[in-house]
């Protein structure tokens, strides 16, 4: 019984969850207000823990143990949009199109699986300040961006780790690989306010 006992105490401490910071690429005039965060972790391999946090209209990931080239993270959305694929990543930041239960699974082949659901509901539907228009053909997408308010900082994000846009209105934007990709506009007001749009694009096209 002792034995027992014992091992459940070592088995619970192996499970320690410990939260490491993730940093996107937005400069700090563009950031989205933090959001009280929630996160679910899973049990897959091992120890392997996963810690996801849900901050405005991102999901940001991390893994406790680094993964394989051909492990990939795959996020369902709740709205039915296309599932994205991120492949030898251990600390991925996904953008997400709104508020809902977002299943997340991390993949790593031949040893095995491991999931968990993460609800996010500070990503506030697209309003008028931030509501933006797509047009695409092949690897470019262009953007009709919504009227634009004296003073504010509009922060493009692409959704492929290229650099943000700031301004206004962003260049036709060129993507360099096939996949479903979010497009997120943050636009942070001159009282403070801040305004979100995010949408989803599906591109099918050769790698240049």
């Amino acid at each position: 019984m002792k034995t027992f006992s014992v091992f459940r105490l070592l088995f619970f401490i192996s499970l320690i969850f410990f939260s490491i910071q993730v940093r996107g690429q937005c400069p700090a005039e563009c950031d989205l207000p933090n959001e009280d965060f929630n996160f679910e972790f899973c049990f897959g391999v091992g120890e392997r823990t996963i810690n996801a946090f849900a901050d405005g209209c991102e999901i940001q990931l991390c893994t406790n143990q680094p993964i394989p080239s051909n492990a990939n993270w795959i996020i369902f959305f709740p709205n039915g949009t296309t599932p994205v694929n991120v492949t030898g990543i251990q600390c991925p930041i996904v953008p997400v199109n709104g508020n809902g239960n977002y299943l997340i699974i991390l993949n790593i082949p031949n040893v095995g699986a491991c999931q968990g659901e993460l609800v996010v509901d500070g990503c506030d539907d697209c309003t008028e300040e931030s509501y933006f228009e797509v047009t695409q053909c092949g690897c470019e997408v262009c953007i009709i961006p919504p009227p634009p308010i004296p003073g504010a900082i509009y922060c493009w994000n692409f959704g492929d780790g290229t650099p943000e846009f700031i301004g206004h209105n962003p260049p036709c934007h060129n993507y360099n690989r096939t996949g479903p990709f979010v497009i997120t506009l943050v636009v942070k007001a001159p009282d403070d306010e801040t305004f979100v749009c995010a949408k989803p694009v599906q591109l099918l096209c050769d790698a240049v």
